[in-house]
């Protein structure tokens, strides 16, 4: 299961266009709150730090287990990437440690889903890949 976000005109929306908040179920509506969450946290991060994008979007995933019956499925691992272009090649750290403190520490979203499942994650700026989180267990079960 996957969604594509983009920044257009300061909403966050899915890529496919086609694709309303209707007609996600709701385990893609869990994946689309983790990639709005993210994209809100971090360009407050980045507009703090004075940090312009040229490019941005984020790919968020996860990987449902396949125990039956289907309806009781849960995530057993997810995976965000965010994909960003900056004009100004200095700006490439700010990036990396934005994308971890919004993984890491300030979006609501991302960390209680780590409290579901191991979350990876990854940035990708200007063309170049830096793992931000591997995956690994989960922080505190739920009980």
């Amino acid at each position: 299961m996957k969604i594509v976000v983009e920044n257009k005109d300061g909403a966050f929306v899915p890529v496919q266009e086609e694709v309303s908040c209707r007609d996600m179920g709701p385990k893609m509506l869990l994946l689309y709150a983790l990639a709005k969450c993210a994209s809100m946290t971090l360009f407050a991060l980045l507009e703090k730090m004075r940090v312009e994008l040229k490019e941005y979007r984020i790919e968020v995933s996860g990987t449902l287990s396949d125990d039956p019956p289907v309806g009781k499925s849960h995530f057993v691992s997810m995976s965000e990437v965010f994909v960003v272009g900056v004009a100004d090649a200095a700006d490439t750290n700010k990036v990396i440690s934005a994308v971890r403190m919004t993984h890491e520490k300030y979006c609501g979203v991302s960390l209680m889903m780590q409290r579901i499942a191991p979350v990876a994650c990854r940035v990708v700026v200007n063309g170049r890949s830096t793992v931000v989180s591997a995956p690994h267990t989960v922080t505190a079960p739920l009980e």
